[in-house]
């Protein structure tokens, strides 16, 4: 394994768990557990850093030869319109056809959507 894809895994394998329990146990707090708004705007904002620091990792990522790149750009676009198609579903929605669907769900639906294009994608090109 090269050593920027290595660099890339240890820097989403180690954010992306720390930024899924920070969410699930924000969605758990009592609503009264945190009475300050300052402190819950300090609750609500700190995954905001192990997101950027995701970001920062997959632009790092993108320093490679124009095959990676193409893979990669083909990766995004894929999992971007995955994830707007899912979104269309906020037309029924709003007619109460389905259930509602929370936007806390996007960026790991996006992130997984890339992830699954990007492994296929490789498995066809070996």
């Amino acid at each position: 394994m090269r050593a920027h894809r290595k660099r890339y895994l240890i820097d989403v394998l180690s954010t992306l768990p720390v930024l899924a329990l920070w969410l699930s146990a924000t969605r758990w707090l009592p609503a009264d557990a945190v009475t300050r708004v300052g402190s819950r705007a300090v609750i609500a904002l700190l995954p905001l850093f192990a997101m950027a620091w995701t970001i920062v990792a997959l632009l790092r990522l993108l320093r490679m030869d124009e095959f990676g790149q193409r893979i990669e750009l083909v990766a995004i676009a894929s999992a971007v319109s995955g994830v707007g198609r899912q979104s269309a579903l906020g037309l029924p929605e709003m007619d109460g056809l389905v259930p509602p669907i929370s936007l806390f769900h996007g960026l790991p639906a996006l992130i997984g959507g890339y992830g699954l294009v990007k492994w296929v994608i490789w498995a066809r090109c070996r």
